[in-house]
């Protein structure tokens, strides 16, 4: 949640933020939404350069290491909607490799 809500404050010139977590099933589901200027999606993480893309490829490389997903939604001049969807059931092998990728992040 800290790298979206970063990003939004560092790239988006949003003037409004929303941020909600929920349950679906065996899921818990964060959706960060912004009303800011947007990207395209896959220019920026096509070009694979800048700040930007590094803290989405971090943010979908932690999601992927515990079994979640990461899906982004955007287009220029109509903000971004990031949703992480990770299951509530880790196994142990998970939360090492998570911990693993936040070890090196550091």
């Amino acid at each position: 949640m800290q790298e979206g809500v970063t990003n939004v404050i560092r790239h988006a010139r949003a003037n409004r933020i929303s941020v909600r977590l929920e349950r679906t099933g065996a899921d818990l589901m964060l959706v960060i939404a912004d009303d800011g200027s947007g990207f395209n999606v896959k220019t920026t993480l096509a070009d694979g350069q800048g700040a930007a893309t590094l803290g989405l490829r971090g943010m979908e490389e932690r999601a992927q290491a515990v079994g979640g997903t990461l899906l982004i939604d955007s287009a220029p001049g109509l903000g971004t909607q990031v949703c992480v969807t990770l299951p509530i059931a880790l196994d142990k092998l998970a939360i090492r490799r998570l911990r693993a990728i936040d070890v090196v992040k550091v």
